[in-house]
């Protein structure tokens, strides 16, 4: 039905999103992929929808590391101060062995958004694969903290 929509009033912008999350509830994120694609063509520059895009990549089977990164840098030309354009780059530098790039990206993640408990994760992954223990067992430990505290405590952080 929504990509039926799709083809006969490409205009209705809200269905792209909505037949992406369908095709990713249905196994199929290189269709989803496609679909926030289509989107991306109709509103180009968006940092958000290309976000989205770079998250949808790395759903896929078989991940493009460098085309979530073009998404990904396309995304900061456009927003430089986006905590998850930061923290999606860090995921994808961690993946490919890119560890002090990773650790870098994620840093500035947490700079953005430090109560967020995901990027500390990834930073301790990226500070175990440098061979720094002690550093990846403080970020494991800001992150279990961030993930017990309370709403309240959080907003203080």
């Amino acid at each position: 039905i929504l990509a039926g929509l799709i083809q006969i009033a490409p205009g209705q912008f809200e269905a792209y999103p909505k037949l992406a999350e369908a095709y990713r509830n249905m196994g199929e994120p290189a269709r989803a992929t496609e679909a926030l694609r289509q989107l991306a063509q109709r509103r180009p520059g968006d940092p958000m929808l290309q976000v989205a895009i770079a998250r949808s990549l790395l759903d896929e089977a078989h991940i493009d590391y460098s085309l979530v990164l073009q998404e990904l840098a396309a995304a900061d030309k456009a927003s430089p101060d986006d905590y998850d354009v930061h923290y999606l780059r860090g995921k994808v530098l961690l993946a490919t062995g890119l560890y002090a790039q990773a650790v870098s990206s994620l840093r500035q993640a947490i700079e953005l958004n430090p109560t967020e408990p995901g990027a500390y994760y990834q930073l301790g992954l990226a500070y175990r694969k440098l061979g720094q223990p002690d550093l990846a067992k403080e970020q494991f430990e800001r992150m279990e903290f961030l993930k017990g505290a309370p709403a309240e405590i959080k907003a203080r952080e």
